[in-house]
């Protein structure tokens, strides 16, 4: 069974609330674009570069004509993974895709695909968002342990909390576990919380962790979390104990423990003040 990637780096800077771009059109060319982890997983695939910072990446199994969508973000803080839903539209596909948050707007992507001419058509709008942020406090979710308990965020008040948002699927979150297991052997002595929710089912999620060992405490959730901790995998929030979010770190690397551990150094200084 074949797979292809389609792949655009898209250009733009967040739009204010209520403002939209004009679209863009742009042609899909063939091969994967420069990006190691991507080209680890797929061997072949289309893509348009606009930008060196994101991208948009088209998936499809022809044999099956089951499709999936992805955007891959690539930034300062390293890279992020969504899982996009573009509907038959006549002979285009089309979709409307929050790409991320900043200051509480929401930058929203909007998509048309003509699969046949392989043209991607594409604007950029600007909403508030329900998406949790640096500054706000954390939403007492009700999360699955792995083992199946439910528990709640609220039960972690007292303490510091670094929370990672992730899915098995996500390529840059498979890349920074290693990373992420530091970090938490390195705290250890901290009594500092270190919690990953994943937007997958039970056992996909126990299959995963028998391969991968994370040591964070693990959880999992369904897709209405996405409309508190949004849909770019993997983010990284660190809360203080009276459950503000004092830190808010989209996209991972293979050394993130480095970013993470400054930031938590900076905020426990910090704690209270919001900077």
């Amino acid at each position: 069974m074949t797979e292809l990637s389609f792949a655009l780096f898209l250009l733009m800077a967040s739009p204010a609330v209520g403002s939209e771009t004009a679209a863009t059109q742009i042609e899909l060319t063939q091969g994967l674009p420069d990006f190691p982890p991507l080209a680890r997983k797929y061997e072949t695939g289309w893509h348009a570069r606009v930008s060196p910072q994101d991208t948009f990446v088209w998936i499809e199994r022809t044999d099956e004509r089951e499709e999936a969508f992805w955007l891959l973000n690539r930034h300062e803080n390293g890279s992020s993974l969504a899982q996009l839903s573009l509907e038959p539209a006549g002979e285009v596909a089309e979709g409307r895709h929050s790409v991320g948050v900043d200051s509480g707007i929401e930058r929203v992507l909007h998509l048309q695909l003509d699969r046949e001419n392989r043209i991607l058509m594409y604007r950029w709008s600007g909403e508030k968002s329900s998406v949790v942020s640096r500054g706000e406090p954390i939403p007492d979710q009700t999360l699955r342990a792995v083992d199946g308990a439910s528990f709640n965020v609220s039960e972690f008040r007292g303490k510091w909390v670094v929370l990672n948002w992730w899915a098995t699927y996500c390529v840059p979150c498979k890349e920074e576990i290693p990373s992420l297991n530091q970090l938490a052997e390195s705290r250890a002595a901290d009594d500092i919380v270190f919690l990953a929710v994943a937007l997958d089912e039970p056992e996909t999620l126990r299959r995963f962790l028998l391969k991968h060992p994370f040591d964070y405490r693990q959880s999992f959730g369904d897709e209405k979390l996405m409309t508190t901790f949004g849909n770019q995998f993997p983010r990284h929030l660190i809360i203080s104990p009276d459950g503000t979010i004092m830190s808010d770190i989209v996209g991972g690397s293979p050394d993130i423990a480095t970013r993470l551990g400054e930031e938590i150094d900076r905020v426990r200084g910090t704690a209270g003040d919001v900077q």
